[in-house]
């Protein structure tokens, strides 16, 4: 099972598990860590807002660090637990605070920034 934690972005193919917020990332993680495989995860949470009829993304102080502590915490208990990590954000400072959450616990990840439509992998 792949999951992709994302508040807006499309995953990169219709096989991956996509959770929008926080708490439907945790749940997911909870209820299937055995038999996930593959985790993307995002940094930033935007709020959608329409205005004049146009939907506009708006950052909020929110982001998906939660999401990466409750992985390491997942490995902490279940150490053979290895998922491939990727965190995908335009958060370059973002992607790195995740890293070390999971540094911490001997999981690699790896960090791809966005750059408009394409991403450049670090």
């Amino acid at each position: 099972m792949k999951i992709f934690v994302d508040d807006v972005r499309i995953p990169p193919d219709p096989t991956w598990h996509v959770c929008r917020d926080v708490s439907s990332a945790i749940r997911a993680l909870d209820k299937f860590w055995e038999q996930i495989t593959h985790i993307s995860l995002d940094h930033d949470i935007s709020h959608l807002v329409m205005m004049g009829g146009t939907t506009q993304k708006f950052p909020c102080r929110e982001t998906f660090e939660p999401v990466a502590r409750y992985i390491a915490r997942l490995n902490e208990v279940h150490q053979a637990w290895q998922p491939i990590i990727i965190l995908h954000t335009s958060n370059p400072q973002g992607a790195k605070n995740m890293q070390e959450i999971l540094d911490q616990v001997g999981l690699p990840a790896t960090i791809q920034i966005a750059t408009g439509e394409d991403w450049l992998e670090l």
